[in-house]
Order: structure tokens, then C-alpha cells, then sequence
């Protein structure tokens, strides 16, 4: 019958019109999670930096210890986040340069309470 002809070719239309719109958005969610990590760890060396600006400008050892607090606080918080395989190294200079603050805190709170 034409009318089953006519609608088929209607519906032939819109699937292919939403496999247009949706495939491209089922691509965007590999690079979603992936940016939220870099987002992640960016904010987090941008409030390392301020941690280290902050202990490189005291001599206050009550402050450099809240700082130390902090340190550990998002130390913990980065062990929450789920990272994909690929971001594993931005992770780990993270790592390596909060232990590298947390050194130079404690050294410079050694020297303060000398």
C-alpha cells in the first residue's frame, strides 16, 4: 500500500535525522571524563601554587601547619578522584609537586621553631 510506502520513508528520514544529532553526542562523553580530570587536577595545582605562595610569605608555624592540613586534605581528595588511564601522569606530577610543598613547609617550620 502507498500509504506504508510513504510512511516508512518518513521514519526512514527522522532515524537518520537523530542518528545525525545523537551519534556526535555519544562521542562527547570519552572526552567529558577526560576534561573533567584535567579540570580537576588544574584547579588543584592552581591551589597548590596558592598553598606555596602562602607558606613562602609567613613565619607564622600555626599558619604553616593549617597549611600542612590542607596539603593533606587534598591529598585525599585526589585519591577520590577516578582517572582515566591516559591522565595517570598529570596525577602523578601532582603528586610529586604536593610532596615537593609539603617538604619545603616542614622544612621551613623546622627552621621557625629553631
Amino acid at each position: 500500500p502507498f500509504w506504508l510506502v510513504s510512511y516508512l520513508d518518513k521514519i526512514w528520514l527522522l532515524l537518520v535525522g537523530a542518528f545525525a544529532v545523537i551519534y556526535p553526542l555519544f562521542n562527547l562523553f570519552p572526552n567529558y571524563r577526560r576534561t573533567r580530570t584535567i579540570i580537576l587536577i588544574s584547579n588543584a595545582f592552581d591551589e597548590l601554587r596558592t598553598i606555596e605562595n602562602d607558606a613562602e610569605h609567613t613565619d607564622d608555624p600555626q599558619k604553616l601547619r593549617a597549611l600542612l592540613a590542607r596539603i593533606h586534605d587534598i591529598h585525599t581528595e585526589t585519591l577520590s578522584i577516578n582517572i582515566p588511564a591516559d591522565e595517570m601522569n598529570r596525577l602523578y606530577a601532582f603528586k610529586g609537586a604536593l610532596n615537593t610543598v609539603r617538604q619545603l613547609i616542614t622544612n621551613k617550620t623546622k627552621e621557625i621553631e629553631k
